[in-house]
């Protein structure tokens, strides 16, 4: 029988062994043999920031799209969707990285919990929702539904961050928005937002009022949350705002508003 130190030593060796043949290395900024360099974890361990004026949200606007901005949508986000945290993202997103999952869902997680005290006076006492940004079909079917697994993550931080203000109350993930047609991401800023508005439905019944918060991924010019946040108050539901890990800033902006 092997003993524990021979199993540890077997598997370093299978490490080691995958290593040459398998490289891993940080998708953000390329480093050698780590799946995610400190450097790289750190862009996304940030507290979340509001966003919503900070982004390409106005630019949207200013074409004849609509962004949260124009609907009082307030929107964090814990990075810009620039350089290394878009990579990171992006490589998590498609598929390419599926070892990236616990990394961001733990992101999601940490939060979960600081977006609670702003949640603190969600009306009502019953559950609060947090609704995952419409995704297509053809990633559901690849069993990519990251952006669900993302809610998840948020909702536990959040449950949690409740509880720790003396406010603790259920938070549900409910998976009603779709989209119909294809995606949207190669249209420009307004016809994206046409598009948006006019494909994102639900598919189950909200209760009365119930206090609803998006999640998404990455938010560019805020099409889809505008979408997604009309469907959901045509419903019933009271949007009080939106998350996301990324959110595009405006050109040449290098800062991000404080949080009030």
């Amino acid at each position: 029988m092997f003993s524990q130190v021979s199993v540890q030593v077997l598997r370093t060796v299978l490490t080691d062994v995958l290593g040459l043949v398998l490289p891993v290395e940080c998708p953000g900024c390329g480093a050698h043999d780590t799946h995610l360099c400190a450097d790289c974890r750190e862009l996304l361990t940030a507290p979340p920031r509001r966003c919503e004026e900070d982004t390409v949200f106005l630019a949207a606007r200013d074409v004849g799209g609509i962004g949260p901005a124009d609907l009082g949508l307030p929107t964090w986000a814990v990075a810009p969707y620039a350089s290394g945290s878009r990579r990171v993202v992006l490589a998590w997103k498609t598929g390419v990285r599926p070892d990236l999952a616990p990394e961001l869902n733990r992101v999601g997680t940490a939060a979960g919990r600081r977006l609670a005290e702003h949640l603190i006076e969600a009306p009502g006492s019953g559950p609060i929702l947090l609704v995952p940004a419409p995704s297509g079909w053809r990633r559901r079917l690849a069993r990519r539904f990251v952006v669900g697994e993302l809610a998840d993550a948020v909702a536990v931080g959040l449950s949690t961050g409740l509880a720790r203000h003396g406010r603790g109350r259920p938070v549900w993930v409910v998976d009603v928005l779709r989209r119909r047609g294809g995606s949207s991401h190669r249209l420009g800023a307004a016809a994206r937002g046409r598009s948006s508005r006019a494909a994102v439905h639900l598919v189950a019944d909200l209760p009365p009022g119930a206090p609803c918060m998006l999640v998404d991924d990455v938010v560019t010019t805020g099409a889809t949350l505008a979408a997604a946040r009309d469907a959901l108050t045509m419903a019933g539901g009271q949007v009080l705002g939106a998350f996301a890990l990324l959110a595009t800033p405006r050109p040449g902006s290098t800062t991000w508003r404080a949080d009030p």
